[in-house]
């Protein structure tokens, strides 16, 4: 059971079909922008963000849920 505050680490991944549809989603938004300079500053900054988390340098945590 997950509780508020839970670190991201300790929450699962998404379904195999909603990982699909986001695949898709960003493969769709890469061609699209992969030559602004936006694109490239965000994919910096998602890699600098990844890193962060990995190393534990920062710490996602899980501030609300709700179930549908």
């Amino acid at each position: 059971m997950l509780h508020v505050g839970s670190a991201l680490a300790d929450l699962p991944g998404p379904p195999r079909e909603w990982q699909e549809q986001i695949d898709r989603v960003d493969g769709l938004v890469e061609e699209q922008h992969r030559q602004a300079a936006a694109w490239h500053r965000t994919q910096e900054q998602e890699k600098r963000l990844a890193h962060l988390l990995d190393t534990v340098q920062i710490k996602g945590v899980l501030l609300g849920a709700a179930t549908v």
